[in-house]
């Protein structure tokens, strides 16, 4: 089976891209990629051995969200325009099948199926917030052939449209037995992933102090780098950090791009994304490797932690605190905990069960 996977950006922007690889990784299909760049999204694929072609977005790469229609309506001519040259690009290929990523992607590839009978799957991984985001999604899902959501969040109902289905995305297995960590009066808490507001970095640096006054002994090692959509977000956190004194109990990594290294010598992981999340991957990658998480009850996170059993959900400073004191005095409790978050990671997030879930949707189209 050929797919031709489009990517919205031509660099690695964060966990979406990621996932794209993921997707691409699949024995069961052959993958052709494209972006609207050369870049290290291509780079990627070209070290991959899978034919690359840059596709021209035109003025469609300057809409941001939150999106307004007033952009969408200036952007025709170059979505037309896209729209011609991606069919072009699966005819040269040889393809049916457009498999897109990102909002944008989604718009090129609705648009080519409609105008040029492609059969176009879109692959959501945001939630839409504001109601003409909505209405953009329902009109995505009235002109797509499947709808794939990485989470029931992403869908703005309780009940999904017939075209849409929830595949989650998928992380590497951990091998072996998950190893006992040793008993430390300290606790290295951790941050992983992209800083930005909707992360709630500053949300756990209250917490962290509310700790610190609980006679909790803890640092936190944020491990990531700043997103250049939010400019003064840095300043604001280290004006946090300073006014409520924990320059010696806060550390800042930087970007670390190896996934064994991000999470190593943590003893939890905190995502506290007040701001829903569809699918935060620190969470997952946590999991699988027996690091407990705790997670701001939002979003995906709800789909990922089930509280008590396979992590924890903690909305203010009282339950981190009190979730913190619960790992440090039950061990045995802990230890089934990491097991059973490992447990329902093979069984729903893995890559194997991503590949086995798509795999079933692409077969559908050559059935037909």
């Amino acid at each position: 089976m050929k797919i031709l996977y489009l990517s919205p950006v031509g660099f690695f922007k964060g966990g979406a891209e990621r996932s794209l690889f993921d997707l691409i990784s699949n024995d069961e299909i052959t993958a052709i990629l494209a972006a609207p760049e050369d870049g290290p999204v291509l780079d990627r694929g070209r070290e991959l051995g899978l034919p690359c072609h840059v596709l021209d977005f035109g003025s469609i790469n300057s809409i941001h969200r939150p999106f307004t229609f007033g952009k969408g309506v200036s952007a025709i001519t170059d979505l037309i325009k896209a729209a011609k040259n991606l069919r072009d690009i699966a005819r040269k290929e040889d393809i049916e099948i457009i498999h897109s990523n990102g909002l944008k992607a989604h718009m090129i590839n609705c648009v080519t199926a409609r105008l040029f009978g492609t059969k176009a799957i879109i692959h959501i991984r945001d939630i839409p917030y504001t109601k003409p985001e909505i209405l953009v999604w329902k009109i995505m899902h009235a002109l797509c052939h499947k709808m794939v959501l990485v989470s029931h969040a992403c869908w703005p109902g309780d009940t999904l449209p017939r075209k849409a289905i929830v595949i989650h995305n998928g992380t590497p297995l951990i091998e072996g037995e998950l190893a006992e960590k040793e008993k430390s009066d300290t606790i290295t808490v951790g941050f992983a992933g992209r800083i930005h507001p909707a992360k709630g970095l500053h949300l756990l640096i209250d917490w962290v102090k509310h700790a610190k006054d609980s006679d909790v002994k803890l640092t936190l090692s944020v491990r990531g780098s700043y997103s250049s959509d939010a400019p003064d977000y840095e300043d604001e956190i280290n004006t946090q950090i300073q006014k409520l004194g924990l320059e010696d109990e806060v550390h800042f990594t930087g970007f670390i791009d190896s996934a064994e290294k991000l999470y190593e010598g943590l003893d939890v992981v905190v995502v506290p994304s007040e701001t829903p999340d569809p699918l935060p991957r620190s969470v997952m990658e946590s999991m699988a490797r027996g690091i407990p998480v705790l997670g701001y009850p939002a979003g995906g996170i709800f789909e990922m932690i089930d509280d008590g059993e396979t992590g924890y959900l903690v909305k203010d400073s009282k339950g981190f605190v009190n979730a913190l004191k619960d790992i440090q005095n039950d061990p045995e409790r802990l230890k089934n905990m990491t097991k059973a978050a490992k447990t329902k990671i093979e069984r729903e997030f893995s890559i194997p069960a991503l590949h086995q879930n798509m795999t079933k949707i692409y077969r559908s189209f050559y059935e037909k």
